[in-house]
């Protein structure tokens, strides 16, 4: 299966935190600080994070995790914030490999991490800018009347 096509996230976002990894033991560090981050973020009137912050969570851990497997530390992860949503921005230096969303049969043995991020998220998207692979994720803010 392939992954989305290039493209960059809505514009008018506002950057929020950054991480940068150079080891996966980080990982459990950039999940609690990303989820505190979000959680601690204005919702304006009529919206909710319900499970967002730990969706959101999950793909970072995802995408951070190919970024270093793929390409090497460091991998840099950036919050950003627009109104009504969330983008999370994996940034790596190997620009010469497209991401792929993999298959069970393609990957038997893990390497699921686009494909999770594609479940949690409400866009995804990469870009190639300036000698570095955007990898990003795009998480609207749920309306109070679609939580249950």
């Amino acid at each position: 299966m392939s992954f989305p096509s290039q493209a960059r996230p809505s514009e008018g976002a506002v950057l929020v935190r950054t991480w940068t990894l150079d080891r996966p033991d980080q990982l459990s560090r950039l999940r609690a600080e990303l989820f505190t981050a979000v959680t601690a973020q204005s919702v304006p009137d009529g919206l909710v994070l319900d499970e967002l912050p730990a969706r959101m969570a999950a793909a970072a851990t995802e995408l951070a995790t190919n970024a270093l497997c793929h390409a090497g530390a460091p991998a840099l992860v950036q919050l950003h914030r627009a109104a009504t949503s969330f983008i999370l921005d994996v940034i790596d230096r190997m620009t010469g490999a497209v991401p792929l969303v993999t298959t069970p049969v393609s990957a038997p043995t893990g390497k699921f991490g686009l494909r999770i991020a594609t479940h949690v998220a409400s866009r995804l998207g990469w870009y190639i800018a300036g000698g570095t692979k955007h990898v990003w994720a795009q998480f609207a803010m749920p309306r109070w009347d679609d939580h249950d």
